[in-house]
């Protein structure tokens, strides 16, 4: 604990740097990520709007049409139909995936800037307090500190 303690005397500042740094490229990644999940969310409604169109106005006209011309064109136009359907769902699916995927980059990296904030008035609180701090608060405050980088980490992994 006493070595802790001179090193957080020795190394405060450059720590307090660090963290600082941390924070601002915590909060700039967040702001990055919100922007892209509204964008994400902008191109999916694009997509999914292509697959929503009728097929056309048909030629020559369906009254037109008897016996076997009349099946082919009904075939042609249900496969058409098939087709469209199952592109678009295919969108819609592929879309679901990336906004959901979005969602948990953008829940990850709040849970990283709070766990950098965390870190950061921990390591204030060290600092102001180091002379007054007994080896037990000291051993408390580092296990603590230990547990917010490891979330802080695990968050980081899941970007």
């Amino acid at each position: 604990v006493k070595a802790v303690k001179e090193m957080v005397r020795k190394h405060g500042d450059a720590m307090d740097q660090m963290l600082a740094g941390m924070e601002d490229v915590s909060v700039s990644m967040l702001a990055i990520l919100e922007e892209d999940e509204k964008t994400v969310a902008g191109f999916a409604e694009y997509y999914e709007g292509g697959f929503k169109f009728a097929l056309g106005p048909e030629q020559p006209s369906p009254a037109n049409l008897t016996g076997p011309a009349r099946q082919a064109y009904e075939n042609q136009r249900d496969v058409a139909l098939l087709r469209r359907d199952a592109a678009g769902l295919l969108v819609k699916r592929s879309n679901v995936a990336m906004r959901a995927e979005q969602r948990d980059a953008v829940q990850s990296a709040r849970a990283v800037l709070v766990g950098v904030q965390s870190v950061r008035a921990g390591h204030t609180e060290m600092r102001n307090n180091v002379e007054r701090l007994t080896s037990e608060q000291v051993t408390a405050l580092l296990k603590r500190l230990a547990g917010d980088i490891q979330a802080v980490r695990e968050n980081l992994k899941r970007l």
